[in-house]
């Protein structure tokens, strides 16, 4: 498949923000993170399953693992890395087919009529084809499996990243 460089991205940043479709003829998909962005002939799918792939369990394993833990049938959050306390949610695409999926739960909505905008910290925003109440539900989904499923060593360790990253500059 060829994906090596983006999960290479994803991993090496330790800020990944999101995998959205992008479709400009050459490119299927873009990957943003704190670092930056970088654009993919990969799909979405393609993308989070290399990911997911990447720290030993398949999308499909970690969906029905969570489906279990949340008793959520449809578009469960999914703990990528229970060490890095990585989560993933789905969320649908405004006006475009794929799936966007969201790494990074520190974002605020504006709700737009149709759709809703995440803005995110760094100032990368992204449409979804979700009302806000929607999203902060899938949210406090994600939420609730990284803050139940992670250790709390680990846990402490992201809260103290999350909180440095204010202060700090990399």
């Amino acid at each position: 498949m060829g994906l090596e460089k983006e999960i290479h991205f994803l991993i090496s940043s330790h800020s990944s923000i999101a995998v959205t479709p992008h479709f400009d003829g050459e490119h299927s998909s873009i990957i943003y993170t704190n670092l930056g962005s970088l654009k993919s002939k990969g799909t979405t799918d393609e993308i989070i399953r290399q990911y997911c792939l990447n720290f030993g369990a398949s999308l499909e394993g970690r969906q029905m693992a969570s489906r279990k833990l949340l008793s959520i049938t449809k578009t469960p959050p999914i703990l990528i890395s229970e060490r890095l306390g990585i989560v993933g949610m789905e969320l649908p695409t405004y006006n475009t087919l794929g799936k966007t999926w969201v790494f990074d739960l520190s974002f605020t909505i504006e709700e737009c009529g149709a759709y809703s905008l995440l803005i995110f910290n760094n100032g990368v925003t992204i449409k979804v084809a979700l009302k806000e109440a929607a999203v902060r539900y899938r949210r406090e989904k994600a939420l609730h499996l990284l803050y139940t499923k992670v250790p709390l060593h680990d846990l402490n360790l992201i809260n103290f990243k999350l909180h440095s990253d204010k202060y700090f500059t990399y």
